[in-house]
């Protein structure tokens, strides 16, 4: 599977394609990350994260960029209202506070099991998604056809820890589940 990776980063990028994956699998996704992490130091990992995913080296003591504000939050605040608004099962709560509960997509269901999703229960078309990562999302219009499959990509989302190599400390005060809601989708 992971040659496979490399495989396709080299036939997408070439060699610089396959560099930049090893980077950034060594940074961020490698059992040694977090001893890589120590030995620079935070502030220089995540420039060089940054540096990767960004194409130049960011200023994170005096920073001008959005990125690199963002940055500059990660290493110096720690607002416990970051871990709120990031789950996205604990932000329903919080914009019903703030807004209106009304302009939230229906929550069909939310588990930590998803063994336990009542696929013979929902509608037609929903989604299926992690409250605690960006951009996993499972598009379901009819009936889908292999509901283990759903399962066991839900079983993986479950287990991925969501980035504290990248200074996201908030996402560890986030119980990780597994939400059911409605399909947003424009008319045509």
């Amino acid at each position: 599977n992971k040659l496979r990776i490399l495989k396709r980063s080299f036939d997408n990028g070439g060699l610089y394609g396959l560099l930049w994956k090893i980077a950034i699998h060594l940074l961020i996704h490698n059992r040694m990350s977090p001893t890589l992490k120590q030995l620079l130091a935070k502030k220089l990992h995540l420039k060089l994260y940054m540096w990767l995913m960004l194409g130049y080296w960011p200023n994170i003591d005096e920073p001008t960029t959005f990125n690199e504000k963002i940055a500059y939050r990660k290493l110096h605040s720690n607002n416990s209202l970051y871990s709120t608004v990031e789950d996205k099962y604990r932000v329903r709560e919080y914009v019903s506070q703030k807004v209106d509960s009304q302009i939230l997509p229906k929550l069909y269901y939310a588990t930590k099991n998803p063994k336990t999703i009542p696929f013979e229960d929902l509608p037609k078309e929903y989604v299926i998604k992690p409250n605690h990562m960006a951009g996993a999302i499972e598009f379901i219009e009819g009936s889908p056809d292999d509901k283990d499959r759903l399962q066991e990509i839900a079983e993986e989302w479950l287990d991925t820890t969501h980035n504290i190599m990248k200074e996201e400390s908030w996402y560890w005060k986030i119980t990780p589940r597994i939400l059911v809601e409605e399909y947003l989708k424009e008319e045509d």
